[in-house]
């Protein structure tokens, strides 16, 4: 808690900073990025280093000349306290607001679903830096005004099925979160699994928010002959059920293979290194800044130092929220140069031009096309265990590290 008082006093430095900066190098009237944010969650890790990825891009952008020949960008943060209802009037509010081109969503993927469709019916333009459910983007709605740099489901799933099979351990059990985001993630395997003949899904789990029986859920997955658990889950109830499962005899336990929900808050602080080192724990993940190019992360780190914000990997619980926002922060100011205005329309067509973007993912050479919305891809995901400090560092190839398990039956 302690940690993300510190963040949002760093942020109010940090807001300083922009502002002097904005004030000596871009002039004229701001062009605003709105941010529909979810800091409230006792916890929550995501929203800030959302907010921290774009604000950096702000400050990179403001230095340089600012947006359409000298403007300023701006962000405005509107708090959604986990609520879709309130999330909707936000985004309401946000397509009033003069030269208002676009809003970053949040990180969880129920309250962003239901911003889609008020946001196309103002023709708003929606970036995901972080929810992953596959309606997101897949909404049906022409011209479509949703874009993601950010895992979908489709692609998470499928890698983490992957993950099972690659150590050896082909029969899978699910706990998921009783949400949209969980029934994605289930439909995504059951689809992925229907295609394969050496996996199987032998069943699956459903837990709601704030459950703290979730090894009663576990222990049900293991009589049907479990291998290894995918786990999808927010990080309290990630954080609950991990305690619990370290605790059972090792021949009781299964590789866990963990969507990033677990990343957007306290998990690591809640459970503890020495709990984690106990386990078999890896996590799905598309951003590291310890395998990210040297001269990406100085520059950013660079940043963050002046403002009094060090980038170190264990001081980014969500890491990558962050680097997605920063990324996608550049792509839009780049979309909004090649419109020439702050027209939405203009942009959200010039957002399936931008070619060529060396971002601190990767470099882009088309992020976005007509007919493709999802700036990543398969080939961008590796998976991450969680190092004494807190760290997510990548799983070195090959490691099928996994603890004492039960025979499959």
């Amino acid at each position: 808690m302690l940690k993300i008082v510190t963040r949002m006093f760093l942020f109010a430095a940090l807001l300083n900073c922009f502002a002097t900066t904005m004030a000596a190098v871009a002039t004229g009237s701001p062009v605003r990025i709105g941010f529909d944010a979810d800091f409230t969650r006792v916890g929550n890790t995501a929203a800030q280093e959302i907010e921290l990825g774009i604000r950096i891009a702000i400050e990179e952008i403001n230095a340089g000349g600012g947006v359409l020949g000298g403007r300023p960008v701006e962000l405005v943060i509107k708090e959604n306290r986990v609520n879709p209802a309130r999330s909707i009037d936000n985004i309401l509010e946000f397509a009033e607001v003069p030269d208002l081109v676009a809003v970053f969503a949040g990180r969880f993927t129920p309250v962003v679903i239901a911003t889609v469709k008020p946001a196309h019916e103002k023709k708003l333009i929606l970036l995901a830096p972080w929810s992953s459910g596959t309606s997101v983007i897949n909404n049906g709605f022409k011209p479509n005004y949703a874009f993601r740099l950010s895992l979908n489901d489709l692609i998470a799933i499928p890698a983490m099925i992957d993950r099972a099979r690659s150590i050896g351990k082909p029969r899978i059990g699910m706990m998921v979160a009783n949400t949209a985001w969980g029934r994605d993630s289930r439909e995504a395997a059951e689809r992925y699994v229907s295609k394969s003949q050496d996996v199987k899904i032998v069943g699956v789990e459903p837990h709601n928010s704030r459950d703290t029986a979730m090894l009663t859920q576990y222990k049900r997955l293991i009589e049907q002959g479990a291998q290894a658990i995918l786990l999808v889950a927010s990080d309290a109830e990630a954080a609950s059920f991990v305690s619990q499962f370290a605790a059972l005899d090792g021949k009781m336990r299964v590789p866990l293979i963990s969507h990033w929900g677990l990343t957007g808050g306290s998990f690591f602080s809640t459970v503890g290194g020495e709990t984690l080192a106990r386990i078999d724990l890896s996590v799905v993940q598309t951003f590291s800044l310890t395998r990210a190019d040297p001269r990406k992360v100085k520059r950013v780190t660079d940043i963050a130092r002046k403002i009094g914000s060090p980038l170190m990997p264990q001081d980014i619980p969500s890491p990558t929220g962050f680097a997605h926002a920063y990324d996608l922060a550049h792509i839009l100011v780049r979309a909004i140069n090649i419109a020439g205005s702050t027209d939405r329309s203009k942009v959200r067509d010039a957002l399936e031009q931008v070619t060529n973007y060396d971002g601190l993912v990767r470099n882009f050479a088309r992020p976005f096309t007509p007919d493709n919305h999802e700036a990543l891809q398969a080939s961008d995901v590796f998976f991450a265990r969680y190092r004494a400090d807190g760290a997510l560092v990548p799983v070195v190839q090959g490691d099928g590290r996994a603890n004492t398990r039960i025979a499959p039956k």
